[in-house]
């Protein structure tokens, strides 16, 4: 049985995804890139929001002078997602947080497919 993801966890996620479509924004300009050279579909991938906590780089730009604003969604999701555990240096995304990650972004896509809140 697949566990389901807490509404806070999702809500966490929302509110990560809305702060990178401002950083994919930010970095674009910050750096002249035309819009199409940064994947939208990239945009929430566990990849691209742990390089945002642990290099601080977004799409391997360096976001360390973003504004906080859109720094802190995503470092709160992806504490959220590791129950507060921080990675060591030298350790990469386990398979365990990418599963997370994975029923929480399902989570979040069924519930914008019904309508409705996430569950």
């Amino acid at each position: 049985m697949t566990t389901l993801p807490t509404p806070d966890l999702v809500i966490l996620f929302m509110n990560a995804r809305s702060a990178a479509q401002g950083l994919r924004e930010w970095v674009a300009k910050q750096y002249d890139l035309s819009s199409t050279q940064l994947d939208p579909a990239m945009l929430t991938s566990l990849p691209q929001f742990d390089q945002v906590t642990s290099l601080c780089t977004y799409f391997g730009y360096d976001v360390s002078r973003a504004p906080k604003t859109l720094l802190l969604p995503v470092a709160n999701y992806m504490d959220g997602l590791r129950k507060g555990r921080k990675l060591r240096s030298d350790e990469k995304v386990s398979r365990v947080l990418i599963l997370a990650h994975r029923r929480v972004t399902r989570a979040f896509e069924e519930a914008n497919r019904s309508g409705g809140a996430a569950k």
